[in-house]
């Protein structure tokens, strides 16, 4: 809303509100207001009225001259004369202009931003609430269910919100009852079931989904692994599978020919269908598919046996349209069969030869592709690929670089995305191709661990060889709208007579030219990952650190020559939010310390600040780190509070990082001083990589759990830690779901009279209790570490709630208790050298969301706690809820490789009590024989499909 300039008539008492305007603007529309004049105008802009709306009557008296009494009959609007001189304090509504708009505008403008942002705009008004939130409904964000009281709360905003939910996700993991979400949205258009628990989702779970949500159109079923050809079938019989335009099966082993045949036969309107990792279809998937989906756009069928050469060709005819495509590691597709595939539809493709060149072919129609994926795959020849690209003609391979002026000219095709990682039958000139027939539409490029072959020029009258980083950096340069590129440890096999091997292919000119290039590539990257590649140095890094001002993700891990001086320009990109410099040896805490400041943001005591904006940061392998890299974030954030509570500002939330991700897998410098206070300031951690860094102790284990409660990733392996931080993982970590203890370096406790000498300061920065291990024991239940003088000295089957306890459990349960506590005592002396049985239980019964455990090299770990935690779930599961099984029922994969004390017995019995244990790897353990390792994996094998 714009008012008349400085100068005009103010109210006598200086009233602060300005005189009328000479022009409102409404959105696009502006009503005039002339005094004495007569304005008509539509319904849909000034007629609408809603409770919360507040009224005109203050600026203009409105008559009744409405005719008709249409939606969009014309409104007459009378502008009274105003008095300069005297003008009157505008309504509320003209104050806020966002109160003006109608509410298809308001919705028009929400849906325009993101979820974070439509959250905070129903704030605003209950007028504007009442326009966004059913916006907002029809794509929930559902929080991850811990509980009864979450799928309480959950149950009963869908009871109140259910209608409106036209699409619905589940965070990952979620452990949820399909019947009480799916009754409260019978309008529901898409479903994905991918991040519900996988042995959650059954047969009879998606007949009901089905049965209760007549309208689907969309339907995700990924790692549902429970489901069976049953599933299918009741798919197929969908009332509205006529209409399902989506459908995702991918990882669900169960499934079979049997049940995929008839269910795609039913679904003539499909056009989105993924079936990667099916080990049991077959071509036959890929015939019905062509025979009944001729609208198909998207197939991905990667890492199985349903794609053949001659199933492609029936692909071809029977959908045009289709212009997606993942063939990624699929054995059955050869060059031969792509490259028919790619001309199909074209009049050239009579004419296209066994060398590759085409003679008076001219296109006449093909298809064009959006997005190829041929990763690890022997199809992927520069044949092939010439094919894909230009439909009528063989590969122009440049002879030289200045070739490549004509291409950034020639007009460009469709593709946006391509990925050939892990090839090996490609040469470096096909880069050039795919520079000419996608310059300006390519915003995906994923050639990593592509291994290129080196071929003469052709098209020159002398056969010459290229260079291979020219041609490379010529080709990505001239990429003009990359988003995406991953060019990771990308070498050139050069010719036989070369007299040399493979070598890398990336320098520090292909960065330049990647940053600088003619198109201007660099200023559309969002993702760049350069691992591995010896030939870059600071050079290449700090071109890339400069002109891609939008990179929000780097790699250069394995880059050994980048230092510094490149790692300390990484602070420019304002976007950047995830970089890995792994196994950069030359880094030093100076570098580590800029970027780690990163996360901190600018906060003051003035005011909130800005916030932190680097989330994941990977420095594994740079042995020269030390404390000196933490502790400046750590000092910076503690003045930031210090000055917030000078200025009386402590309702502001304490400073912290914004860091979710970190790894330090190598940096044996670091103490568990300056990581405990770092984890303290950090606690929106959900995954830590502390692999091989001999300064944790189980005080910064347990500063770590406490201080992080989002803790879904935690890497401890040889690290010298004990049961104390195993019991206080399982006491803190409800959501932790991948945890590795194996190969655990030996702890070194000191003397009391050594500790003693450390002083107070530093018990009081490090947790420094821990030389006095005496008098702390783990009580059983995975209730986590009591004192000695707590009264926890319960015998089994001793008396209250605990007598009934044991006699439901049975004598089966008693005996193997018994066996980890002994003296039939309900408790056990926590170990302060070692992780022992106690730590293992602890965690096996503890961690409620625990799936992945690695305990390898565990010497003092036995069959008693294997037994023990068999025995819990088992009881668990005779007391009923099967769906919500307690730990370790959750339990996916279980290492114990080189455990000398473990035996056949344990691990059979925990396998049996696990429904979900899909692995179990045993390698190495002397008293399990490899017949009894062979039973154990064809058990866990047939779980998976």
């Amino acid at each position: 809303m714009t008012w008349p300039a400085a100068g005009s008539p103010r109210r006598p008492n200086h009233c602060a509100s300005p005189p009328p305007p000479s022009r409102l603007h409404l959105g696009s529309a502006a009503i005039s207001t002339i005094p004495t004049a007569t304005t008509t105008i539509s319904q849909s802009l000034l007629a609408w009225r809603t409770p919360a709306t507040p009224s005109y009557s203050s600026c203009f008296n409105t008559t009744a001259g409405r005719s008709g009494g249409g939606l969009h009959s014309p409104v007459h609007v009378q502008v009274l004369p105003l008095d300069h001189r005297q003008p009157p304090r505008p309504s509320r509504s003209l104050r806020f202009p966002l109160l003006h708009l109608p509410p298809e505008v308001l919705v028009a403008i929400a849906a325009l931003l993101p979820p974070s942002s439509q959250r905070s705009l129903r704030l605003a008004s209950a007028y504007v609430n009442s326009a966004v939130a059913p916006l907002l409904w029809s794509r929930p964000v559902l929080p991850p269910l811990v509980d009864a009281a979450d799928e309480f709360e959950l149950d009963r905003h869908l009871a109140r919100n259910g209608a409106l939910v036209r699409h619905l996700t589940f965070p990952d993991p979620c452990e949820v009852d399909l019947s009480t979400v799916v009754r409260h949205v019978p309008h529901l258009a898409s479903i994905d079931l991918c991040g519900v628990a996988p042995h959650l989702v059954r047969d009879a779970d998606l007949a009901e989904v089905l049965a209760r949500c007549p309208g689907l159109e969309s339907v995700g079923l990924a790692d549902c692994v429970d489901l069976t050809d049953a599933a299918l079938c009741a798919l197929a019989e969908y009332g509205n599978a006529p209409r399902l335009h989506t459908l995702v099966v991918d990882r669900c082993s169960g499934f079979t020919d049997a049940g995929l045949v008839p269910a795609v036969s039913r679904l003539p309107s499909l056009r989105h269908f993924s079936a990667n990792t099916l080990p049991l279809a077959t071509p036959a998937l890929t015939y019905a598919i062509a025979q009944c989906c001729p609208l198909l756009e998207r197939f991905a069928a990667a890492d199985g046996h349903a794609v053949t050469d001659d199933a492609l060709q029936y692909l071809a005819r029977g959908c045009p349209r289709l212009s997606d495509f993942d063939f990624s590691r699929c054995p059955d597709v050869s060059e031969e069969g792509l490259t028919a595939f790619s001309m199909a539809g074209t009049s050239a493709y009579e004419s296209f030869s066994e060398d590759g060149i085409v003679s008076n072919g001219s296109k006449t129609g093909g298809r064009g592709f959006t997005s190829v994926a041929l990763a690890t795959s022997a199809a992927a020849t520069d044949r092939s690929l010439a094919a894909l690209l230009l439909h009528h003609q063989a590969a122009p391979f440049f002879a030289d670089c200045g070739a490549l002026g004509a291409a950034a000219a020639a007009p460009s095709g469709s593709l946006q995305s391509i990925t050939i990682a892990q090839g090996s039958h490609c040469s470096v000139q096909s880069l050039s191709l795919l520079a000419f027939a996608a310059s300006r539409t390519l915003t995906h490029l994923d050639i990593s661990l592509v291994t290129f072959t080196q071929s003469t020029a052709t098209g020159s009258s002398r056969a010459t060889i290229a260079h291979p980083p020219s041609i490379l950096a010529a080709a990505l340069g001239s990429l003009v709208n990359l988003r995406h590129l991953n060019v990771s440890r990308i070498r050139v096999r050069h010719p036989p007579d070369a007299g040399a091997n493979a070598d890398d292919a990336v320098t520090d000119a292909v960065c330049v030219a990647i940053a600088n290039g003619p198109g201007g590539a660099g200023g559309a990257l969002a993702l760049l990952d350069l691992s591995e590649n010896l030939r870059i140095t600071d050079v290449g890094v700090a071109a890339i650190a400069t002109a891609c001002r939008r990179l929000e993700d780097l790699s250069v891990k394995g880059c050994a020559l980048v230092s510094d001086a490149a790692a300390q320009m990484l602070v420019a990109p304002p976007a950047l939010r995830h970089l890995n410099l792994g196994l950069c040896g030359r880094v030093t805490d100076a570098s580590v310390a800029r970027l780690l400041a990163l996360s901190a943001g600018d906060g003051d005591g003035g005011g909130e600040g800005t916030p932190g904006r680097l989330s994941t940061l990977k420095v594994s392998g740079c042995f020269n780190l030390t404390d000196a890299a933490l502790m400046p974030v750590v000092t910076q954030l503690h003045q930031q509070q210090q000055q917030q509570q000078q200025h009386e500002q402590q309702q502001q939330p304490r400073p912290t990082t914004s860091l979710t991700q970190l790894c330090f897998s190598g940096c044996h410098r670091l103490t568990s001083r300056a990581l405990s206070s770092l984890f303290r300031v950090s606690p929106h951690l959900t995954a830590v990589n502390l692999y091989s860094c001999y300064g944790v102790t189980d005080a910064a284990v347990r500063a770590l759990v406490e201080g992080c409660p989002r803790l879904r990733s935690l890497v401890l392996s040889k690290c010298p830690v004990s049961d104390r931080a195993a019991v206080a993982i399982a006491e803190r970590c409800s959501s932790l779901q991948a945890l590795y203890l194996g190969f655990l370096a030996p702890v070194v406790v000191q003397a009391p009279a050594a500790a003693a000498s450390g002083g107070s300061r530093l018990r009081g920065l490090d947790d420094g209790d821990d030389a006095d291990n005496d008098g702390e024991y783990y009580d059983g239940d995975g209730d986590g570490v009591r004192s000695e003088a707590a009264p926890m000295d319960v015998d089994d089957g001793g008396g209250g709630g605990e007598e009934d306890e044991e006699e439901e459990e049975g004598e089966d349960l008693r005996g193997h208790r018994s066996a980890l506590f002994s003296g039939g005592r309900r408790r056990r002396r926590l170990d302060a050298t070692c992780v022992t049985d106690a730590g293992v239980h602890a965690l096996l019964v503890g961690c409620p969301s625990l799936a992945l455990l690695d305990v390898s090299r565990c010497d003092a770990l036995t069959d008693a706690a294997l037994l023990a935690a068999a025995a819990t779930a088992a009881a668990a599961d005779r007391r009923g809820d099967r769906r919500r099984p307690r730990p370790p029922g959750r339990l996916q994969a279980l290492l114990v490789r080189a455990c000398p004390m473990v035996t056949f017995r344990g691990l059979s019995a925990l396998t049996r009590a696990c429904p979900r244990l899909v692995r179990v790897d045993a390698t190495g353990c002397a008293r399990v024989s490899r017949e009894e390792r062979e039973a154990l994996e064809a058990v866990v094998e047939g779980r998976g499909g």
